[in-house]
């Protein structure tokens, strides 16, 4: 069926709409777990060891194990940095300052800065349309920013912009994970691998700080928002080597427009979240830009990217 022009097309939406669709959900959990008062590095440290979990029983039971060559390292450190260590401490912070949709709307910023990165280093050549993608996609991140009225509270503006630092991370990892990316890597491995690093880098700050909180109530909502988060940052680890793989970073990174429209809708069942006319247009832009962003180009040649 995805050997023709429409499945090659379609391919890469359908993974994009099936990695992104559960992981929009996280917003929410982040809130959840904020209202809770989780102090927020343990959260993240506490979902990523169980997500980690996760994994290596997955791992065990295939017997499938991370690689430990140089590009294996690599990948899993900077994926597990800039993709998850420093980006989810960014919302989770951000989370206690804005609604869940809102703290999604910047990740659409994402797919420019990997376009950006990925000419530089010749991993991808201009492409008029799918720069017209990416520009509605920013176009949807001023049309929050811009509106007073699009934000439920004065003096959120600046709390948005923080949180803009999360897709300049992510476009980071994105870019990285394709550049390092070792052949014939499996999806299961890198996002082990991935996780396992994760946990490693934030472990010395969670002990740093002194933070620390562990269930004290037992599976209350704040206990349930750890465990889901930890699954669901599982599965979109695996999903993030796939989608490299198959489609590209930049159409990886576009990935972030289908998360922000998830965390959009998740907000709105979970929280009975309501948003202005703004953010539905900045969602219909973001849809315009998916659409154009996921476009089929043409591959580098092995001589351009010499």
């Amino acid at each position: 069926m995805f050997q023709t022009g429409l499945g090659k097309r379609l391919l890469p939406i359908l993974l994009l709409f099936a990695a992104s669709g559960p992981y929009g959900a996280c917003f929410s959990m982040n809130r959840f777990a904020a209202e809770d008062g989780i102090p927020f590095l343990p959260y993240v440290f506490l979902y990523t060891a169980f997500g980690t979990a996760m994994l290596l029983i997955v791992c065990a039971v295939f017997r499938q194990w991370p690689r430990l060559t140089r590009k294996h390292i690599l990948v899993y450190l900077t994926i597990g940095a800039f993709g998850l260590a420093i980006p989810y401490c960014i919302f989770m912070i951000a989370a206690e300052k804005l609604p869940a949709g809102i703290v999604s709307i910047g990740l659409t910023l994402a797919p420019l800065l990997t376009y950006v990165w990925a000419m530089l280093l010749r991993m991808d050549r201009f492409n008029l349309i799918r720069v017209g993608g990416i520009i509605a996609g920013i176009a949807a991140v001023l049309l929050i920013l811009i509106p007073e009225a699009s934000l439920p509270e004065e003096g959120m503006g600046a709390w948005v912009l923080f949180a803009l630092l999360g897709p300049l991370s992510f476009s980071l990892a994105a870019i990285g994970g394709a550049y390092f990316q070792p052949k014939e890597a499996e999806p299961l491995e890198i996002a082990t691998g991935v996780m396992v690093a994760g946990t490693i880098m934030l472990a010395p700050i969670v002990v740093a700080v002194g933070d620390w909180w562990f269930f004290p109530n037992g599976l209350n909502i704040g206990g349930w928002s750890v465990l889901i988060s930890g699954a669901i940052n599982a599965y979109f680890f695996a999903m993030f080597q796939l989608i490299i793989r198959k489609a590209g970073p930049v159409v990886f990174s576009s990935n972030n427009f289908v998360t922000t429209l998830s965390a959009v809708i998740w907000g709105i069942i979970i929280f009975g979240e309501q948003h202005s006319a703004y953010v539905w247009g900045a969602i219909a832009l973001m849809c315009l830009g998916l659409f154009l962003v996921t476009r089929p180009t043409a591959p580098m040649s092995a001589k351009a990217m010499s």
